[in-house]
């Protein structure tokens, strides 16, 4: 049985147990809140480990009320009857709210359909043909209905129906005449198998494209009476007969249908015939009814049987569900041993174990990368995932660069036309439609009348304010903007109020009392403006707000707390924030305005003023850049908020695990790579220093080619098959010398320009940072940089350190620990040009080990700390999970994974592997979304730019070549501009209003054309080098990547995309085609793509070069895009020859299926994020229009859910 571990609760505390009972979950109590500077902490766990779920829920602030018992296994209800008392007719679907039933027995077959709208049925058009003891699938407004039973003179029917929503119309003529069979799929990707030819059974399966029948591969036993669900590639045949007439014998047997072939599966727990099923794949069904006593329920997770709860009322022949997805239930419809109108259903109703108080310390603030140039008073826009940062100061420079984000990391964009500063709120819009006005520009000026606009690449002017002027507020949008207050001539806070039209300024209506450096948030017609200064002499700081309605302003709540020169964020008037700023003393206050009151949020990590925001984010979810604290910094913070229905974030626990013993002992040596693929060499102490070098593949080490030069003190860095091994010494010489790891020997690299041991690194082979270390028995501050070839001098650490450990990529990394002569806790981040200050650690060390990101790192072990294991978020570090063995002079497997981390040998235990397991625990489903206007495959999308509720997507086949664009809003496809060629096996990526079309294939032959999309047109862009079709994509419209693809051969070339033409970036280590891509320009993903056939390679790039990856589990072609990033992946689509419908999750190093989409497909426009997901389009193999979304649903009860039912 599971226990429930919980520390830090105020009033309970130690084990308890969480038991389980029918369809309920007994909780243990827990009351109160948290105790006071800390989170609290619920372990869930239980054995067998192997089987189930591992969960660490945190929770800031009250538990609040307890609901225990609470139901989350499931339960039946009784639903409005049946128009008809009915036995065994046709039901699918794609949600509980949206049933078709059709045909069935009652005397005599039946034609009759009725819909479920999740409360009542309603009539609609009836089959041309009456039957039953047929299959079918689809959802409401597309289904099948074929073969089965219409009386005495058609005692088995081959014929098929499609329904529209409305009406029945012919399809293709099965060439299997049968009845009692079963089926999967829907309208145009269908698939039946089995049944009674009549006396005899078949194994026959036969495969629907929406027009016509095809055999597939024959059942390893016929049989009739079966179950089936699942879709047309992904399906399973439960129960049934080998018998069609009496003596009927139910069986166990289950077998599963991969596209291609049939095999043995895991037998039901009961014997079963005619009994009704639901759920959309092969690893998430139930099948229910028709076994004595005619309630019982069993579901299937992909691997085995459970008993569910009986139904209320005995279920014999009834209809079923068969197509609702999400596995959350199922509808029971009519049934025997009598005909019977009676309808039920199954949910699992997941409610909360507690309800939660949000308190006001449930917000979080988290550090991103950080800015490449420090500054303050700069402007800023966007959201969190899409920054942008510009203009502002470093004493004495005023700058006109530029900055965007990506979601990973920070790049040069266009320059301002004009420098100037204290903008820090004078700039709105978002990162491809920015908006800025006025601005300071010398001591000599009181403001500009400048006004610039930014399109995602360049600055251009736009119309000028009426009267000059800097410290002003700025909201709206690029087309409809509002200024309003600022600092002018002579000394004095302004009332002026200014409208923007996209071209020209107008006066409108002033502020009631002149305000500067004040917040603002909201449209042109609906702004909110707070805080700032007022007039002279006194320049009272203010806490109050004012509301402008588009004509007049009008006096608004007060904020708790005055201050000016703050960060700002937020589009709308009720979900606004402000953070930070003076008072004039720097403050680290942050709150949120709701539309009716401020209520404060969780203060910043930093007390700074003059600080850019993310002005398009929302109020509850922003960004910070920069700012002085008192000098101009780089730091990029992150505030998030949850609902106020739940402040618990779950996700798996961090576990450590003992791994399999290295070959030789290793202590102070070098280690690159994962958890899963790991690199060991050099080291052994200095009277001793070794050569040895161990490879890990995941389960055991092996002994490999050793150093060129034996070296003790060794850093190393990269992955396993692509390493470094730097500096070191070999008594009593400290060495330069360099190595290079390619997975399988070494050879001599470039040497660095200072010898040095114990030195800290981060990186990858080809793009390598060293700093620090032991030179002549003195700490050093120095810090080199490699290209793959030589080593250069960069900017040196703030402090000068010896025997930390460093961790992250070359340019974003973290020192963390250290000392010379004692321990340190001093940690440094490094963003591609200078060295921050960070959070100090909890347990000061050295000679420890370090793994990870700059904003996800690991301190394991050391001097000092044993086996005290830390994590760093990018700004603060909190104590984890400690290693099963204490250790120090320990290696640490280096930036390539954050959450599979391993940590190497060491003194105390120095042929030791400490594993850490620890990730982020989603439950995602797959559902039906609006069909596209025009079906068709081969077609691109904007890939890591799409989430489930937004995707664009261009071009295609179906069979001709098309231009079209379809733009979807999470409920609808709108048509849209179309792109200037017309094309098919093209790349995509970008947003829905900045996006990229790229190479694919013309009836002309292959293409270099590239064309961009602003949101309303495409206009054509710099060409490709290399023509091609069938590649793969990341990045945004001003910073792209394409690799891979058909030229007229398989092709490995890389080319960067800079907003203006291409360059060739480092070449694929595999060539292939019709591959799947996403990620961002310096850190982007590479899977699968045939080369020719289908391969499982994986390969990661860090801007320069590729390296290799986790191989993904099923290998496909013509994956059609991708979605996440390089840490945080997703696949779903694509052929092996069989369609696929697995999805498979990649967590930076491995590869795992976690569901599998409602409908298999190959090259549709994928895109999203590792949580948010779509596809649409592609091939069934007929062209659809089908569009699936993926999301990741409540995983506090999901999980809590998954770990039940695993118990």
């Amino acid at each position: 049985m599971a226990n429930l571990k919980q520390t830090s609760i105020t009033g309970s505390s130690g084990t308890t147990t969480l038991s389980v009972s029918g369809s309920s979950i007994l909780m243990p109590g827990m009351s109160g809140s948290v105790d006071s500077g800390s989170a609290a902490q619920m372990y869930i766990d239980f054995t067998p480990k192997n089987r189930g779920l591992k969960m660490h829920l945190t929770q800031a602030g009250s538990f609040g009320s307890q609901s225990s018992p609470y139901t989350c296994l499931g339960a039946w209800s009784t639903q409005t009857v049946y128009p008809i008392d009915i036995q065994d007719p046709d039901g699918f679907g794609t949600s509980l709210d949206a049933i078709v039933s059709a045909g069935g027995f009652q005397a005599s077959s039946k034609s009759a359909t009725y819909l479920w709208n999740g409360s009542t049925w309603s009539a609609t058009g009836g089959l041309n043909n009456a039957r039953y003891s047929s299959t079918g699938g689809g959802s409401q407004n597309a289904g099948i209905i074929t073969m089965g039973y219409g009386g005495p003179s058609t005692p088995k029917l081959g014929c098929t129906e499609e329904f529209n929503g409305s009406t029945w119309s012919n399809g293709g003529a099965s060439p299997t005449d049968r009845r009692k069979l079963a089926g999967a799929g829907q309208q145009n990707a269908f698939t039946a198998f089995g049944g009674a030819t009549v006396p005899a059974v078949t194994a026959v399966t036969d495969e629907y494209n929406g027009t016509s029948w095809a055999t597939g591969g024959n059942m390893n036993t016929g049989r009739a009476f079966l179950s089936g669900i699942g879709n047309a590639s992904s399906a399973l045949a439960m129960g049934g007969s080998p018998s069609a007439v009496s003596p009927v014998v139910p069986t166990t047997g289950v077998e599963e249908y991969n596209g291609a072939t049939w095999s043995n599966s895991t037998d039901l727990i009961y014997c079963s015939t005619n009994r009704a099923t639901s759920g959309n794949s092969s690893d998430s069904a139930m099948i229910y009814g028709a076994v004595s006593p005619y309630k019982l329920l069993e579901e299937w997770n992909g691997n085995a049987w459970a008993i569910g709860p009986d139904s209320l009322s005995p279920i014999g022949i009834a209809g079923g569900s068969a197509g609702v997805s999400k596995n959350n239930g199922a509808l029971s419809i009519g049934g025997s041993p009598s005909y019977t109108p009676v309808v039920q259903a199954y949910e699992k109703v997941l409610t909360t174990p507690f309800t939660y108080d949000a308190a006001s310390t449930s917000d979080s603030w988290s550090g991103g990368p950080n800015i490449i140039n420090a500054r303050s008073s700069a402007g800023g826009a966007g959201t969190q995932n899409t920054a942008l940062v510009t203009g502002g100061q470093s004493s004495p420079t005023i700058y006109s660069a530029t900055e965007e984000y990506d979601g990973s990391s920070w790049s040069a964009g266009g320059a301002l036309i004009i420098a100037r500063s204290l903008i820090d709120n004078s700039t709105t819009g978002t990162q491809n439609a920015a908006l800025l006005a006025g601005g300071f520009v010398s001591p000599a000026s009181f403001g500009v009348t400048s006004t610039e606009e930014y399109n995602g690449a360049a600055w251009s002017p736009g119309g000028a304010l009426i009267a000059a002027n800097y410290l002003n507020t700025v909201t709206g949008t690029q087309n409809a903007g509002l200024s309003a207050g600022g600092y002018g001539n002579p000394n004095e806070a302004k009332t002026v109020t200014e409208e923007y039209n996209g071209s020209s300024w107008a006066s409108a209506n002033a502020l009631p009392a002149g305000r500067r450096s004040a917040g603002g948030a909201g449209t042109q017609n609906d702004t909110l403006m707070f805080g700032g200064r007022g007039v002279q002499p006194t320049q009272t700081v203010r806490s109050s707000t004012v509301a402008y309605d588009g004509t007049n302003w009008s006096t608004g709540p007060d904020m708790n707390q005055c201050r000016f020169a703050m960060a700002a964020a937020g589009v709308s008037t009720s979900d606004a924030a402000a953070s930070m700023g003076a008072t004039p003393t720097k403050i680290a206050v942050t709150e949120i305005y709701d539309g009716t009151s401020w209520k404060t949020g969780a203060p910043s990590p930093l007390s700074l003023r003059d600080v850019a925001a993310t002005q398009a984010g929302a109020g509850t979810s922003f960004g910070t850049m920069g700012g002085s604290s008192p000098s101009d910094i780089s730091t990029f913070l992150l505030y998030s908020q949850p609902t106020n229905v739940c402040s618990t974030t779950p996700f798996c626990l961090a576990t450590w695990s003992n791994g399999a013993n290295t070959i030789n002992s290793f202590c102070s040596s070098g280690a690159a790579g994962t958890g899963n693929a790991a690199v060991a060499f050099g080291g052994g102490g200095p009277a001793n220093p070794g050569s040895a070098t161990n490879l890990y593949n995941g389960t055991a080490w092996s002994s490999v080619n050793s150093l060129i030069t034996a070296r003790n003190c060794i850093g190393g860095t990269g992955t396993s098959t692509a390493a470094l091994g730097i500096g070191g010494i070999l008594s009593p010489s400290i060495r330069t010398c360099n190595e290079e790891w390619d997975g399988t020997d070494w050879t001599t690299g470039g040497p660095l320009i200072t010898q040095r041991v114990y030195i800290g690194t981060a990186g990858t082979q080809n793009a390598a940072s060293g700093f620090g270390g032991e030179a002549n028995n003195v700490g050093t501050s120095c810090h080199e940089q490699y290209n793959g070839t030589s080593w250069s001098t960069a900017t040196a650490l703030i402090a000068s350190s010896a025997f930390m450990a460093g961790t992250g990529t070359q340019n974003a990394a973290v020192k963390m620990g250290g000392g010379h002569g004692g321990s340190s806790s001093t940690t440094e981040t490094w963003n591609g040009s200078s060295w921050t200050t960070s959070g100090a650690l909890n347990n000061a060390r050295y000679m420890l080990g370090g793994a990870g990101t700059q904003s996800d790192a690991w301190a394991l072990g050391g001097y000092n700390a044993s086996s005290n294991v830390e994590n760093f978020n990018g700004i603060t570090w909190s104590n984890f999970p400690s290693m099963p063995s204490g250790t120090d002079v320990n290696s640490g497997t280096g930036g390539a994974s954050s959450t599979n981390v391993m940590s190497i040998g060491g003194n105390a235990v120095p042929s030791a592997t400490q594993k850490l397991e620890y990730g982020f625990y989603c439950v995602g489903t797959w559902t039906a979304g609006a069909n596209m206007i025009t079906a068709r495959g081969y077609l691109a999308g904007i890939a890591g730019g799409a989430t489930a509720n937004a995707h664009l997507v261009y071009g295609g086949q179906s069979p001709s070549y098309h231009s079209l664009t379809e733009e979807y809003d999470g409920s609808s496809w709108t048509t849209r501009s179309e792109l200037i060629s017309v094309k098919a096996f093209q790349a995509g990526t970008g947003t829905t209003n900045a996006a990229l079309s790229m190479g694919g294939q013309t009836n002309s032959g292959d293409s270099n054309n590239l064309e961009e999309y602003d949101g309303s047109s495409w206009t054509a862009g710099g060409s490709l080098i290399i023509a091609r079709r069938y590649p793969a994509a990341g990045g945004t419209q001003n910073a792209g990547l394409m690799f891979g693809g058909n030229s007229p051969g398989t092709n490995c070339a890389t080319e960067e995309y800079d907003g203006s033409s291409w360059s060739a970036g480092g070449n694929l280590i595999t060539a292939r085609y019709g591959l799947g891509g996403t990620g961002t320009q310096n850190a982007a993903l590479a899977y699968g793509g045939g080369a020719p056939s289908s391969v499982t390679c994986t390969e990661e790039y860090n801007g320069a070069a590729w390296s290799t990856g986790g191989a993904m589990l099923i290998g496909r072609i013509s994956i059609g895009g991708g979605a996440g990033t390089v840490n945080d992946a997703l696949s779903f689509s694509g052929y092996s020859p069989a369609i696929t419908t697995a999805t498979q999750y990649y967590n930076g190093s491995t590869w795992q299926t976690i569901t599998n989409t409602a409908n298999g497909s190959f090259y549709p426009a994928s895109g999203g994020s590792g949580t948010s997901a779509i596809k649409a389009g592609g091939l069934t193999p007929s062209f659809t229009g089908n569009t699936e979304v993926f999301e990741c649903a409540n995983p506090v009860n999901k999980g809590i859910y998954c770990f039940t039912k695993a118990l």
